[in-house]
């Protein structure tokens, strides 16, 4: 292919600096080329910038709620003016709700054991252990250690057959102690000791086992604390059946010899919660782009996408090995978040449709979806405006370049809607022959909030991987181009939706 000549150029260059004089001096790109100057300007060079940077280690996963939250929603705020939105929160550009954090009082807690005549003071996270947070709550418990052996159902039955004629609880009161064995599931014991009626299972360390390796890191949560949306209906009083686990440290002999049955001295425990508990306030980062129609101007169509991750831990025992390591998120939702901001600026060059657009970047997706839950709960948009429609966008950047999937699909027969219908027709503009089905998805992330608000949602994804909520989701793997074009789908969707009713 020859190139164009020097002077060829010079004409070329002129004559575009011509038109580019024309549109600004119009304020807006002409009807017929703002689409083409929007998509232009989602820039997979400036996506990946963005994701390097909500994606770093130094943002320690961007957990719900965390400093490094806080971070990246002043880092979102601060491009969303530069561009020209409007602030649409209830502060300002940020959406608040509040989280009650829930921990147990370190200074409030602990245990004594008292046996062979000496009295000794137990520390929680060193001499005895909780498994879960099921232990998130105030206690006070004590009464005596009865020795119930390997908390067989022989062992329970025997200590059944061997109490006193007529009492039908022969541990009522008291505190089954079992030696937990690798080949026995504690939930087993603990479900004999409770139907014995016991206190409360303590469970000692079998050879070779460490609880503070097994238990230590949900010890340390409850201390630190753990944060939910606040509950609408009072906390229910029922309490978890206690469980300890005791290290043989602190109980101080081993099993071997001791009888089943007997009496071996006394354990409690006390546990307390700070006092009038606590509350966090969270943010969702709203940025609104006015419609030009002074009637259609009303109906905003909410595009979203979640902002946090799950910091330094994972979920569940796929992740459990991974505890403590930062967990990036660059594609969950570093991506979408990324891709938000570039739609940002494609709307910006676009200007003005005649519907009004909302950003909105959500929080706490990955503990629930609380960021989209308090929004549609409790909406908030300038007087008069009304929300129609959700475009939602999560994990978009890795994957086949070709491989993109939506929900609620045709199988859904009472959610699939116009929406949807155009996202499957314009899908090959922008390089995705066909959109695969991600109705597994549909009650999972952020766009089932808004769906129970009765509007039609559209949800994009590109499909789970290896790295999905393990530390490997970094950027290096993600595809900037992929993102850029599913984002200039939405904002082809978004085009399309400036005409007529958005119906189901």
């Amino acid at each position: 292919m020859k190139r164009p000549s020097a002077l060829l150029l010079l004409l070329l260059t002129a004559g575009s600096a011509a038109g580019l004089h024309s549109q600004a001096s119009e304020g807006v790109a002409p009807a017929s080329s703002a689409l083409e100057a929007g998509l232009s300007a989602i820039r997979p060079a400036q996506i990946l910038a963005d994701i390097r940077f909500l994606a770093c280690d130094e943002m320690r996963g961007r957990e719900t709620p965390s400093p490094e939250l806080r971070i990246a929603a002043r880092f979102i705020r601060a491009r969303l003016a530069r561009l020209g939105f409007e602030a649409a929160g209830t502060n300002g550009w940020f959406f608040e709700y509040p989280l009650e954090l829930r921990r147990l009082d370190a200074g409030g807690c602990g245990a004594t054991i008292e046996a062979a005549g000496q009295r000794r003071e137990l520390v929680l996270g060193r001499d005895y252990f909780h498994s879960s947070s099921r232990a998130l709550s105030a206690a006070d418990l004590g009464g005596t250690m009865v020795w119930c052996g390997d908390g067989t159902q022989e062992d329970f039955d025997s200590i059944a057959g061997g109490s006193e004629e007529g009492s039908t609880d022969p541990l009522a009161g008291c505190w089954a102690v079992c030696q937990t064995s690798d080949g026995e599931p504690t939930r087993r014991q603990r479900t004999r000791a409770r139907r014995a009626g016991a206190l409360g299972v303590l469970f000692i360390e079998a050879q070779g086992t460490s609880f503070k390796e097994r238990y230590g890191a949900a010890t340390a949560d409850l201390l630190t604390g753990r944060v939910r949306l606040p509950r609408k209906k009072p906390r229910s009083s029922r309490t978890p059946y206690p469980q300890v686990f005791l290290s043989n440290a602190a109980f101080g002999r081993g099993g071997d010899g001791i009888e089943v049955g007997t009496e071996i001295g006394s354990f409690r425990e006390v546990r307390a919660l700070p006092e009038g508990g606590e509350i966090i306030q969270t943010e969702n980062v709203c940025g609104l782009w006015r419609g030009s129609d002074a009637e259609l101007a009303k109906d905003v169509i909410l595009v979203t996408a979640h902002y946090d991750h799950i910091g330094m831990g994972g979920f569940g025992s796929m992740a459990r090995s991974a505890r403590g390591q930062v967990h990036n998120g660059a594609d969950d939702n570093g991506s979408g978040s990324a891709g938000l901001l570039a739609l940002a600026e494609g709307l910006r060059v676009h200007g003005p449709l005649k519907r009004s657009v909302l950003l909105m970047w959500v929080s706490g997706e990955e503990k629930g979806l609380w960021g989209s839950h308090a929004w549609a709960t409790n909406p908030h948009l300038p007087e008069g405006m009304t929300a129609v429609a959700n475009i939602n966008v999560d994990m978009i950047g890795r994957n086949a370049p070709d491989e993109l999937y939506i929900t609620p699909s045709e199988l859904l027969a009472e959610e699939y809607n116009n929406i949807v219908r155009l996202a499957e027709d314009l899908a090959a503009s922008e390089g995705f022959p066909a959109l695969g089905n991600a109705d597994e998805f549909y009650r999972r992330s952020d766009q089932y909030e808004f769906a129970k608000m009765g509007m039609p949602v559209a949800f994009l994804h590109a499909g789970e991987h290896e790295d999905y909520h393990r530390p490997g989701d970094d950027v290096e793997k993600i595809d900037e181009d992929k993102v850029g074009r599913v984002m200039r789908l939405v904002l082809r969707i978004l085009d399309r939706l400036q005409e007529g009713e958005i119906s189901q």
